[in-house]
């Protein structure tokens, strides 16, 4: 499990490193968390884990705890 974590990790710090214009939430950062965090994080709300939806964009940036997700 760490393993893909810190494989999401950095994926997406790659992603935070190009142009926000090059990014695109769908085409470069949903597949990633598709096949790594949805199982765990993703629309089925029986086996969400920490109320924490990665599915939406909106869900990954949610503010948590008073602070926003690290874009």
């Amino acid at each position: 499990m760490l393993t893909r974590t810190l494989l999401v990790l950095a994926a997406l710090a790659c992603a935070a490193r190009a142009a926000a214009s090059d990014v695109d939430f769908n085409r470069d950062v949903r597949p990633i968390l598709s096949d790594v965090c949805f199982a765990c994080h993703g629309p089925d709300a029986r086996v969400r884990k920490a109320d924490l939806r990665l599915d939406t964009e909106a869900g990954l940036k949610q503010v948590r705890d008073g602070q926003a997700s690290p874009r």
